[in-house]
C-alpha cells in the first residue's frame, strides 16, 4: 500500500519549497530520501528544496530544510518565510513565530502580505581573491546562516555565471562544504543579483540568505544604505535592512512576498500528485 503525505507547494520571491507538516515526526529521519523523491522536477512535485515543521513548544516551531539533492542545510531564508506563512494558515502560530532551524532562532512575522524574518547575526563579510579559469575574481565570503561568496560586478554581464559559478561554489578556500555563489551588480537604487545554490548544484531564480549575503557586501564595499531592495531574474523583490558599527553588521531583517500555489497529497514511492480542492 502507498505511504502517503500531504505538502503545500510554495514561493517566495522566486524560490519554490514543499512544505509538509510533520506534527507527529513520521517524516523527520527520512527528510534527505523525501526531498530527492519529491523535489525532482518533470518527475515528481520539483521544488528547490523541502521543509519540515511541527510545533514544539509555546510560539516556537521547529524547522528542517533539505535541498533538492538530498543535502540538509542549516538554514533556508526564503523558506524560513514560507514555513512561517504555512504556520500561520494552518493554525499552528500567528502571525509572529520563532522558528527553531539548524543556524538558530529565527523570529518571523507576516506584515500585509509581506513575510518578514530576523536573520542569524552574521560573519564577514571578509574579502578574498582567488585565481579562476578566466582570471583573477574579487569577492567577499560571508555566513548569513549559511556560507556565501558574493561577486559584486560593475554589470552582471562582465562575469560568465555559468562557468565560474561552479568553480567558486567548490573552491578549497571554503572547505568541504563549500559556499553559495552570489553575483550581483547595482541598478539605480536596487541591486540585481544571481545566485548558485549548493544543493541544486545549479542556478536559482532567488536565494534569501544570498539576498542578505549581496545587501551586506555592497554595504562594505559600495557604502549602500539600509534599506536595501534587490531584484532577482524573476523581477522579483526582497528587502534587506540591517544596523552596522565598528565590529559589523547586526539586527539584520529579510522581508518579501510568499505565496501557497496549490496543496496535495502524494503517493511517495510513486511519486504522483493528487490535487487537493
Amino acid at each position: 500500500m502507498s505511504r502517503r503525505v500531504e505538502f503545500a507547494k510554495m514561493a517566495a520571491a522566486g524560490n519554490d519549497f514543499i512544505v509538509i507538516h510533520d506534527a507527529g515526526g513520521r517524516w523527520w529521519s527520512k527528510g534527505a530520501e523525501l526531498a530527492v523523491s519529491l523535489c525532482r522536477r518533470r518527475f515528481s512535485v520539483g521544488a528547490d528544496g523541502l521543509l519540515l515543521l511541527r510545533a514544539v513548544e509555546g510560539e516556537e516551531i521547529e524547522l528542517a530544510y533539505w535541498n533538492a539533492d538530498g543535502s540538509p542545510a542549516e538554514l533556508c531564508a526564503n523558506g524560513a518565510r514560507c514555513a512561517a506563512r504555512f504556520a500561520r494558515d494552518a493554525g499552528i502560530s500567528g502571525d509572529r513565530s520563532i522558528l527553531r532551524t539548524g543556524s538558530g532562532l529565527v523570529a518571523a512575522e507576516l506584515l500585509a502580505g509581506r513575510v518578514r524574518i530576523e536573520m542569524p547575526e552574521p560573519r564577514g563579510p571578509i574579502p578574498h581573491r582567488i585565481d579562476a579559469p578566466s582570471g583573477s575574481v574579487d569577492l567577499f565570503w560571508l555566513h548569513t546562516g549559511v556560507p556565501h561568496a558574493v561577486v559584486l560586478a560593475g554589470a552582471i554581464s562582465e562575469w560568465c555565471f555559468e562557468e565560474l559559478a561552479p568553480f567558486v561554489r567548490r573552491h578549497e578556500l571554503w572547505g568541504r562544504e563549500g559556499a553559495n555563489v552570489d553575483l550581483a551588480h547595482r541598478t539605480g537604487d536596487r541591486l540585481v543579483m544571481r545566485s548558485w545554490e549548493r544543493g541544486v548544484e545549479a542556478e536559482t531564480h532567488s536565494c534569501g540568505t544570498g539576498a542578505v549575503a549581496v545587501a551586506l557586501a555592497a554595504a562594505r564595499l559600495w557604502g549602500v544604505e539600509s534599506p536595501v531592495s534587490i531584484l532577482n531574474s524573476l523581477g522579483e523583490t526582497v528587502e534587506v535592512t540591517f544596523l552596522s558599527n565598528e565590529k559589523g553588521f547586526f539586527g539584520v531583517f529579510l522581508s518579501g512576498s510568499v505565496e501557497e500555489i496549490y496543496r496535495g497529497s502524494i503517493a511517495v514511492d510513486r511519486a504522483t500528485v493528487i490535487p487537493r480542492g
